[in-house]
């Protein structure tokens, strides 16, 4: 079941990571097809930056609460959530749009980096939930008609 999990993060990381980077790479054309306002594709573009990361941290903590509900532990990940979310993403995205605490206000920008902050916290503490306390005993289930009779 590790080797599972372990595997399917891998593959979810590697197909966001070239996702990302097609966003990255074709956000201004991407923009262009829905608005031809260039003030609203210059945001647009910016917006899009931070979603290609946004990506990245959502699979990889999307990968890691799957593989723990499969090993039907869903306690712990829905406080790593609560935190991830409203602890991190929520109070950072709010600096960040709306104050000049820790840097001068970013407004749209603010809020996703906010929850891309929230998202890479989960995914950090979900895959050491995954990878550091995952019940060792639990195997594979064997392939159906693998059995006797």
């Amino acid at each position: 079941a590790r080797l599972i999990s372990r595997s399917s993060l891998i593959l979810a990381a590697a197909t966001a990571l070239i996702f990302a980077i097609l966003l990255f790479v074709f956000s201004p054309e991407i923009a262009a097809l829905y608005t031809n306002d260039t003030e609203v594709q210059a945001v647009t573009v910016r917006l899009l930056m931070f979603a290609a990361l946004f990506q990245i941290a959502d699979v990889i903590q999307v990968t890691c609460i799957s593989a723990l509900r499969g090993y039907k532990d869903t306690r712990i990940p829905m406080f790593i959530m609560l935190f991830s979310f409203w602890g991190v993403g929520m109070p950072l995205g709010y600096v960040l749009t709306f104050t000049d605490w820790l840097l001068p206000a970013m407004g749209a920008a603010g809020f996703w980096v906010g929850l891309t902050g929230g998202l890479a916290s989960a995914s950090i503490l979900l895959g050491w939930r995954l990878f550091l306390y995952a019940p060792e005993g639990i195997r594979a289930a064997p392939a159906a008609g693998s059995g006797p009779g």
